[in-house]
C-alpha cells in the first residue's frame, strides 16, 4: 500500500488563477490571502516531505503533523474563501487531501 500524500496539480492552477484574480481585484480580497495561503501550503509541503520521508519509527508523529498542517490549510481556505475568491474546488480538494493525511495518520500510528 503506498502511503505516501501528493498535491494537485490541477489545484495549483486553480489556485493560481484565484490568487491572480485577488491580486488584481484590488480591494476585493484580504491583503493577506497569497501570503497567508502561501505560507501555509508551504508548511503543509514540509509536513508531506517530512511524513514520505520518515522511519518507521517517527512515522506516527509526522503523520500527527501532517494532520495538523492539512486542518490549519483547510480552515484558512474555509474562512477565507469570498476574501480570496477561491472556487470551491480548492475547498473541495484541501478536504480530500486532509482525508488522506487522516487515513495516513491512522494506517501509521495503529487506530
Amino acid at each position: 500500500m503506498d502511503r505516501s500524500c501528493r498535491h494537485s496539480s490541477s489545484r495549483y492552477r486553480a489556485v493560481t488563477a484565484s490568487m491572480l484574480i485577488c491580486l488584481l481585484s484590488a480591494g476585493a480580497c484580504h491583503a493577506g490571502c497569497p501570503n497567508d495561503y502561501a505560507k501555509l501550503d508551504g508548511h503543509a509541503e514540509q509536513a508531506t516531505d517530512a511524513f514520505n520521508s520518515a522511519g518507521a519509527s517517527s512515522r506516527c508523529m509526522t503523520a500527527r503533523a501532517l494532520v495538523r498542517a492539512e486542518q490549519m490549510l483547510l480552515s484558512f481556505v474555509e474562512d477565507y474563501q469570498v476574501q480570496c475568491v477561491l472556487d470551491q474546488e480548492i475547498i473541495d480538494v484541501q478536504r480530500r487531501r486532509l482525508s488522506k493525511a487522516m487515513a495516513a495518520q491512522d494506517g501509521s500510528c495503529g487506530h
